[in-house]
């Protein structure tokens, strides 16, 4: 009995962690994109080339010894080819939009948007993973090497979700820029990238608080400038949730 109520115990913060670190991009996908077979094919090819951006930053690691060593070292050629490969899908897309002539203009945002859920799916499933299968049990409070910080499976979650919906609004910017060819607001995406990944460095030698700080206040500017930038507008969106409330106050009557 003992055994079960801790196997049940176990597998209800598995659940938990996971819907804090995939729930937010998940839902926005199911709300957004999944009833669009072009936008769900974007997502999975995009998810197929970061994880080949993955096998050659892991080949780099294999190659030069000492970055093994270093995180510091490795993590500038992980950051740079997953840009790489976020170059190759903004092709890939506006080859796509090509064949598929879309009257909307926001059309190429839409294709933007779903490359960047790819993106940031792909990447957040290794991210978090395997923190996520130790955290099934049995009954761990924190993971080994890490008992200092009681909280590192709930700081990694919340870290692998704002990387995974971080990569939505980075895709939208860089794809913009690429397609206006404003040269100077496409390094905003891989500067950005760069800065807050090394600030995970942190994390294992003082404090996860500056990444995670620094994530979600990134999250929060760029949000509104890809919003702004894909064309959005905050009172027609208030207006289209009061009329989306007061029809649904009618249908419940």
């Amino acid at each position: 009995i003992l055994q079960k109520k801790l196997t049940d115990m176990t597998l209800f913060s598995c659940v938990s962690y996971a819907l804090i670190a995939y729930g937010p991009a998940v839902a926005l996908i199911l709300v957004t994109s999944h009833r669009y077979a072009e936008q769900v094919l974007i997502m999975l090819v995009c998810g197929f080339i970061w994880l080949l951006s993955l096998f050659f930053s892991s080949l780099i690691w294999t190659a030069v010894p000492p970055l093994r060593e270093t995180p510091a070292f490795t993590l500038p050629f992980s950051v740079i080819l997953q840009e790489v490969a976020r170059l190759v899908t903004f092709l890939i897309t506006k080859k796509l939009a090509s064949k598929f002539p879309n009257p909307d203009p926001s059309y190429r945002h839409q294709l933007a948007y779903s490359a960047g859920a790819g993106f940031g799916l792909a990447s957040g499933l290794f991210m978090f993973l395997n923190v996520l299968k130790s955290s099934f049990g049995p009954g761990v409070v924190g993971l080994r090497g890490s008992w200092s910080y009681p909280q590192f499976i709930i700081s990694s979650a919340l870290l692998t979700c704002a990387f995974t919906l971080l990569h939505i609004p980075w895709s939208v910017l860089f794809f913009d820029s690429c397609h206006r060819k404003k040269w100077l607001l496409l390094f905003i995406t891989p500067t950005s990238h760069l800065i807050l990944s090394a600030l995970t460095l942190l994390n294992s030698t003082i404090t996860v608080w500056p990444s995670l700080i620094g994530a979600y206040l990134l999250l929060l500017v760029l949000t509104v400038f890809a919003f702004k930038t894909a064309g959005g507008n905050f009172t027609n969106t208030k207006n289209i949730c009061s009329t989306k409330q007061h029809r649904d106050r009618s249908t419940i009557q």
